[in-house]
């Protein structure tokens, strides 16, 4: 998935007026603010995560300026852990055939030939390689092929997809021979 967080509304008033409160997002870890974030609205999608690296996020609702003399903010939201894929790191080619490491909690790849994505590869349940056959991207037009990969979780919305891999597999297919002949040497 690719990140926001959202969370339930909360609102709050007496005598038929209803309020929207205001929201304080506290997020830990890696290079995360350490200063809560207040927000006006139930979401937040500016996350600037590093690959790797788990954060501890959590929610609470406080009131507008002008009622925080008769309201008190909630409690704390139930603690979430929330990461970012780290992206591939290195492909091999051989005879046309890219090969790759997993990445851990990736359940996906994303496999992208000369800038189109072109498939989805299920993550392996019992290895930790995973290889795409290029071969049938060449044709009379092309005759280099550029492949990357990125890894994805579809099956947990905490997990935030990785970037494409950043060094390519780049396959070159050399042209046919032509006027082939076989000579005879006179010596």
């Amino acid at each position: 998935s690719n990140g926001k967080l959202t969370w339930n509304k909360v609102s709050y008033g007496t005598d038929g007026v209803v309020e929207e409160p205001r929201y304080e997002l506290s997020i830990t870890g890696g290079a995360a603010p350490t200063t809560p974030i207040t927000l006006d609205t139930n979401e937040y999608s500016e996350l600037a995560l590093t690959a790797g690296v788990e954060y501890i996020a959590k929610v609470k609702a406080k009131p507008s300026n002008d009622l925080q003399n008769f309201y008190t903010a909630s409690a704390y939201s139930d603690e979430i852990a929330i990461y970012k894929l780290n992206s591939v790191d290195s492909m091999t080619v051989e005879s046309g055939i890219v090969t790759w490491n997993t990445v851990d909690r990736a359940n996906k790849y994303i496999v992208n030939v000369n800038g189109v994505d072109v498939d989805t590869l299920d993550a392996p349940t019992d290895g930790t390689t995973l290889s795409f056959d290029a071969n049938s991207y060449f044709s009379d037009d092309v005759d280099t092929v550029t492949v990357k990969v990125k890894p994805i979780c579809d099956n947990n919305p905490l997990i935030f997809d990785g970037e494409y891999s950043v060094n390519n597999a780049v396959i070159y297919q050399l042209g046919e021979t032509s006027n082939f002949s076989l000579q005879s040497n006179p010596d």
